[in-house]
């Protein structure tokens, strides 16, 4: 159901995370601000809470609709949803982070 969707999460994730270390640690020289460390941080944490989004529930997710359990499936998009809201929260504020501080 949502399989192509999460194929290009992991795929951004591959692209943000190589992209933000390279200019991390080649133009910078592994030398920045405490922002750039926070937007690091918080970028981990984000991608951590999507590794525990696709391995936890959606998996089970998937397994209750595979069994016509409707009410399990339901509550397993519920845990979805709020951790991807925690995401869109540390997205924004990763991006307010970055605006705020010069390169």
């Amino acid at each position: 159901m949502l399989d192509r969707f999460f194929r290009w999460v992991w795929v951004a994730i591959a692209l943000i995370l190589t992209s933000g270390l390279w200019i991390f640690f080649v133009p910078l020289r592994g030398e920045g601000g405490w922002y750039l460390y926070l937007m690091l941080i918080l970028g981990l944490v984000m991608m951590g809470i999507f590794t525990y989004i696709y391995t936890q529930p959606y998996q089970r997710m998937g397994e209750a609709l595979a069994a016509g359990n409707l009410s399990a499936a339901g509550e397993q998009m519920n845990l979805i949803r709020r951790a991807i809201g925690i995401n869109l929260l540390l997205g924004l504020l990763v991006s307010v982070i970055a605006t705020l501080k010069p390169f």
